[in-house]
Order: C-alpha cells, then structure tokens, then sequence
C-alpha cells in the first residue's frame, strides 16, 4: 500500500497601505475575515495576518485550496480595508505594532528582553506540517533535519531594519542573534538517536525556559499553561503529538520565511515527495561519516553531518542560492523528492528548478528590482523599502496566478 504525507500550511502576511507602509489594520480586517472563514488568524503584530491552511493529501490540493482562500476571501476583505497583503517581513517602511493582551505573548519580552522580543516581532514566516510517519518517525525527523539549506528557497528577508547585507536576515536572527541565550531554542538540532533523543531535549528545552520565566517573575503555574514541552521557544522543527493535530500527529518545519504561495507549494512538494519516496521505496537512512559527503539514492539515504549542514545555513543566510555547494545539494534533493511524487504534484517543483537554474530566490529578485531602480547601498530610506514592500506585494500576487 502507497502511503502519502498529508502537508498543511501557516503562512503569516503583512498588511500594506497603498503608498507600500505598513498598515497596523490586522484587527479591522480579521473581524470581517472572521464571517467568511475560519483559516485565519491573530499573530503578535498589528500589521500581521496569518493563513492557516487544512491537511492536503496532495500538493495540488494544498495549492489550490490555500489559492482560492488567499484570492477569494483575503484578497477582497484587504481591499475593502484600503490594505494588501504581502509574503514578507518588515523591511523599515513602517513599523508594527505589538499585540498586547496575549498572555503567551506577553510573556516572550520578560524572556528574552524588550528589545529582543521587539526584534523578533518583525519577522514573518511559513510553517509547514507533516503527518507523523507511523514506523518511521526517526528516520523521518532526520530527513527533515537534513533538508534545512531547503530555506535558502524562501528568502524574503534580504532588507532589516532599512539595511541589507545578508540575504536571509530571517534566520540570522532567530539562529544567531534573538535566542543567543537559549541555543535549544533556535538552533538547527543534531540528529537523534532514538525518539527519547527528542522527548528529552524537548523536556531540556522546557525546563530552561521555564526557570527564565520563574525568574522573570512569572509563576510556575501560569507557565505551564501557556508552554507545554512540544512548543517551547522558536526550534526549526517540532514533533507535535497534540490532539488537535489528528491521529499521527505532525512534524512542524518553522525554517522559512514568508513567501509566495508558489514557493510555499514547491518547497512542500519537495519535502513531501522525498519523505514519500524513503517510505514507500523503503530506503534505510544514514549520516554520513565525514564532513562533505552525502548521497540519495535508491538504495541508500546518506544524509550530511550536523556540521556539513551548518556550513550550508552559513551560506544560505550570507549567499542564498549563490552557493555552488548548496545549489548542488538543493539539486540532488530536489532529483530525489521529484520522484516521490505524483506527476501532477512533480511540476510544484518547477519554481525551485528555475531558481536554482539562476541562482536567485525571492530575495535576489527584490535586490535586483532596487538596483534597476537606481536604489543601492548598504542602507535604505524609508520610502525605498516601501517601494521594496510594493515588489514583495507582486510577487506575492504572482505566487497566486499560476496555473497548476
């Protein structure tokens, strides 16, 4: 029997006015939302709406449901508000205001600090979920690890605080800077042995952020109401067994960045159509045993060593897809996941080709967009990342009138 990953999608959007600033109107527009559909919801900013997407058995189902969601119902709601949504984070044309009232999120500041939590609140992202393989969770786990430089496809961030520099500010930030404290809380984790590897650094996890807390003044008690072990702090990929989450349970991948729904689509057919192929081919999984070697295969799975996989994310943040090593590993990759999939789901993955066939993610484009504009340097003004917001907003537009 055929067995399929289900995939679902949180994909969190900025509102802007017309002239490309932020637009503090997330409440004005969720309340009407709010009658014509149950997909969307708050996040920790005013400017910020977030799509929650249902399980799909396939990425076209995913796409288009997510499609006819976004066009239909966001899309006109935005409009009537005087907004428009985009797949970014805050660039400097604008601020967002913070969402107070939320006790979980009132309590990340006496965490991390004001300015790190105020930081932290900038930035937009996608989260994709994965059903929970029933024998081979490990295996899985692991082969969600090794697909980490897969951020590299997303980039929306290349603009912080009115600067540029880096092409992926995004996970710079959450990786190297904002969780400096807390490394279980953000970076990209090793390989586990066993699933109890995962339980006990989830519990590790916990119990760090929790002693932060009670020193910051906030009761045991309220802590546990509000962070439970699976869903402490900002770690790229969580192993959710929750209830809510269905029978399997899920696999939360948070690496990437906010980002057009044909990039979000093409990133979950290639997660899916590699997961599909290791389980349905029945291909045993392994880590290499040095630095710089990996293979996908038929008949064998050789995934990266951590510290092969951390030079990756260097390169990610720093180049992108400007990287031959990870422009090679994304290749392979997406070779091996192409053909775990159906042949309707296997064109999602057209988007990635091509950007690794030029080298340019969603962020290169947007720098070359400012460069044609005569706009360059390692600084902006406002009104320049607003024109910045406006490009991220047609290419969010484009991302919805594919044909697949």
């Amino acid at each position: 029997m055929t067995y399929s990953t289900t995939v679902g999608a949180e994909l969190e959007l900025n509102l802007l006015d017309r002239q490309g600033y932020l637009a503090n109107r997330a409440d004005d527009v969720l309340a009407d939302l709010k009658r014509r559909s149950n997909r969307y919801v708050s996040e920790s900013s005013m400017t910020q709406v977030e799509f929650n997407s249902e399980p799909a058995s396939s990425i076209r189902e995913l796409y288009n449901r997510a499609k006819n969601q976004l066009s239909d119902v966001l899309e006109p709601v935005c409009l009537s508000h005087g907004v428009q949504p985009a797949s970014m984070s805050e660039y400097g044309a604008g601020r967002g205001v913070w969402r107070d009232g939320n006790e979980r999120y009132d309590v990340y500041p006496r965490i991390i600090g004001e300015t790190s939590n105020s930081e932290l609140n900038r930035i937009s992202g996608i989260h994709l979920h994965f059903s929970q393989h029933p024998d081979r969770k490990l295996d899985q786990y692991k082969v969600l690890i090794a697909l980490d430089p897969s951020f590299a496809f997303a980039s929306t961030s290349p603009i912080y605080d009115l600067r540029n520099g880096l092409n992926c500010h995004r996970v710079n930030l959450t990786r190297n800077m904002l969780f400096s404290e807390f490394p279980l809380h953000c970076k990209l984790p090793g390989y586990p042995t066993s699933l109890k590897d995962i339980e006990a650094e989830n519990q590790l996890r916990h119990q760090q952020w929790m002693q932060k807390a009670i020193e910051a003044g906030i009761p045991e008690e309220t802590f546990k109401e509000l962070f439970s072990p699976e869903n402490t702090g900002y770690h790229p990929i969580r192993k959710r067994d929750e209830e809510k989450f269905g029978p399997t349970g899920t696999f939360e991948v948070r690496i990437f960045d906010s980002a057009p729904l044909d990039i979000l689509a093409g990133i979950a057919a290639l997660y899916k159509g590699f997961q599909d192929r290791v389980f349905n081919d029945q291909i045993p999984v392994t880590v290499a045993n040095a630095d710089g070697r990996y293979s996908f295969s038929s008949s064998r799975i050789v995934l990266p060593t951590t510290d092969t996989l951390r030079g990756f994310e260097r390169s990610a943040i720093s180049r992108g897809l400007r990287s031959n090593g990870i422009q090679n590993y994304l290749d392979q990759a997406l070779w091996f996941a192409s053909r775990g999939l159906s042949e309707e789901d296997r064109k999602y993955l057209d988007v990635l080709n091509n950007s690794l066939s030029v080298s340019a993610n969603p962020a290169e484009e947007l720098l070359s967009f400012m460069v044609e504009k005569g706009i360059y340097g390692k600084a902006f003004t406002p009104d320049q990342c607003a024109q910045a917001n406006l490009f991220m907003r047609d290419r969010y537009l484009k991302g919805l009138l594919s044909t697949n």
